[in-house]
């Protein structure tokens, strides 16, 4: 069962964010800086990684330096909450790690007040947005220009989910 081998624990400055920025940067080709997440951490908002118990299949599958198979962060407002950051390590991706952080960061947020989620994700970033459908978001908007990419910009898809 995948939640026996999952656990979701707050982000630690000291102890997670080496681990975070080293997994951001083998996921993003244009990757957050490490201040980026240490600025996050201080504003308070829910940062959190997904640890997988130690003797699991899909334990064995991160490389040895890695302690955390993905983390997520979310800044709540006044009645929702924005999905700021999500990624899985590549070596553990397409496990369902992805659906089960996703829907755990969308129970906590309903838990402390969230009405609905909000996310942006790059226009070409067909699994992602094939992920975030399945959890029931649709597409709410469109931001232009907003990401960086090879040549130019890439546009956003805003998503958004009732809670």
């Amino acid at each position: 069962m995948l939640d026996e081998q999952l656990t979701l624990i707050p982000m630690k400055q000291d102890e997670h964010l080496e681990a975070v920025y080293q997994l951001e940067t083998s996921s993003q080709r244009f990757p957050w800086s490490k201040k980026i997440f240490s600025d996050c951490l201080s504003a308070g908002y829910v940062c959190q990684v997904l640890t997988l118990s130690e003797n699991t299949k899909l334990r064995q599958l991160l490389p040895k330096k890695f302690d955390i198979a993905g983390f997520g962060i979310v800044m709540p407002a006044v009645d929702e909450v924005h999905l700021l950051n999500i990624a899985i390590h590549p070596a553990v991706r397409q496990q369902r790690l992805g659906a089960w952080l996703l829907e755990a960061l969308k129970r906590q947020s309903k838990g402390s007040g969230g009405s609905k989620m909000l996310l942006e994700v790059r226009e070409s970033n067909e699994s992602a947005i094939g992920l975030y459908r399945k959890m029931g978001f649709q597409v709410v908007g469109v931001r232009k220009n907003y990401y960086p990419a090879d040549e130019g910009r890439e546009h956003a898809l805003v998503m958004s989910s009732i809670l």
